[in-house]
């Protein structure tokens, strides 16, 4: 029995703002529990919680550049 999409995503936001605080032998630790517990591969679930936020994208447009926010 694994979890759900939804129940993966709550722990992936728990662990994400720990792990990136994290010292690296804390790191090891969080993403053992953090793989087992989802089932993502290890080097998944680093990309995954090492993931920062993007906050805008320039995109050109007719030679200007547009903003554009996910």
């Amino acid at each position: 029995m694994g979890l759900n999409m939804k129940e993966k995503q709550a722990v992936t936001r728990e662990y994400k703002t720990r792990y990136q605080k994290a010292a690296k032998k804390e790191k090891r630790t969080l993403l053992d529990e953090f793989t087992r517990l989802t089932g993502y591969h290890r080097k998944s679930a680093i990309r995954l919680l090492s993931a920062m936020p993007v906050r805008e994208v320039l995109v050109p447009v007719d030679g200007k550049p547009l903003k554009l926010t996910p």
